[in-house]
């Protein structure tokens, strides 16, 4: 089953809020009217909730899990939070937050937080939508990320809403090389193992069926040594500082203007890896002890050379002036 088959968006006549129930078919795509602040005729203040007990993608390995900064309000023309629907061997459907295909540039809808340049340029970015919740974990009278009664942040690779990979769409408003383009993202890694095996990739849309081709345009494994990292959740309550921007750093990626591009997530995600992507990660890998045990000895190796090599320097010098006396 995928995402779009388990979640139906449905406005409560009686409060105006928004709420996902777990019976047909679709994530964010809201039917026939624009929700979000100023829209006519739309709730001002939108409340996307999960109802309870709601299908959720797996628990990271080990229990990781990486959240990501997320604004609800309509952001940037030409920008949208999208989702990986389904994948085939030509490519993927994707399921976004600015409702059916096709995009438009005139479209706007929730995103997540994000940043890039284009020829050197910094473009219009997505800020933070300061909204966060406190994490109550999945199980008995737990709920998972976008907690109720509000809009939140993060929203989380896994225990979230999604059974895929997820990322962001941008209209390119320029013609260039595509550089410093971040996310703003907070970790889990209870374990205190390497958090490693993320990987970025980039792609370019098909805007009139809002789909994406077998093969990225790049991808690039993401360093998450910046990540601001806890080993549990529970019971904290995020705040912007929990956030760090981290670099996606694509090598060798021109972006037309007019087009659309979107980010999106493989490795340690849930669900089927995006087209061209690696493998899931299933297990985090330790450093190995012998490993530790190398480094430990080549350091007394450097240490016992450099202490031969001060003595060394603190009797010759001595020993050549007896002679010349």
């Amino acid at each position: 089953m995928t995402t779009s088959q388990f979640l139906k968006l449905r406005r409560s006549a009686r409060c105006g809020a928004v709420s996902l129930l777990a019976v047909a078919p679709v994530l964010f795509s809201l039917p026939t009217k624009a929700w979000g602040p100023g829209a006519s005729g739309a709730n001002t203040t939108p409340s996307f909730h999960l109802a309870s007990p709601a299908p959720r993608s797996a628990a990271g390995p080990g229990g990781v899990n990486i959240g990501f900064d997320f604004n609800w309000n309509n952001g940037p023309a030409g920008y949208t939070a999208s989702f990986i629907e389904s994948v085939s061997g030509t490519g993927a459907t994707l399921n976004n937050c600015s409702g059916p295909p096709p995009l438009t540039s005139s479209s706007t809808s929730c995103d997540f937080a994000f940043s890039y340049d284009i020829g050197g340029v910094a473009q219009t970015a997505v800020a933070s939508g300061g909204a966060y919740e406190t994490w109550t974990p999945p199980g008995a009278g737990g709920r998972i990320c976008d907690n109720p009664p509000v809009n939140t942040a993060p929203l989380t690779l896994f225990d979230c809403f999604n059974t895929d990979s997820f990322g962001q769409i941008f209209l390119a408003s320029a013609s260039g090389a595509l550089s410093n383009v971040t996310m703003r993202m907070t970790c889990l890694n209870p374990s205190g193992l390497a958090l490693n095996g993320l990987t970025a990739l980039i792609y370019q849309i098909n805007p009139v069926a809002a789909t994406i081709g077998a093969t990225p345009l790049a991808q690039v494994p993401v360093n998450l040594s910046s990540c601001p990292t806890l080993t549990s959740w529970t019971g904290h309550t995020f705040t912007a500082a929990d956030f760090a921007s981290i670099p996606l750093n694509f090598s060798g990626v021109s972006v037309t203007a007019g087009n659309f591009y979107g980010v999106y997530f493989a490795g340690l995600v849930p669900g089927t890896p995006p087209p061209g992507g690696p493998p899931d990660v299933t297990t985090l890998t330790p450093v190995p002890a012998t490993i530790w045990l190398g480094l430990l000895g080549l350091g007394a190796v450097g240490l016992f050379a450099l202490w031969r090599s001060r003595s060394r320097g603190a009797w010759l010098p001595r020993a050549n002036a007896g002679r010349d006396l």
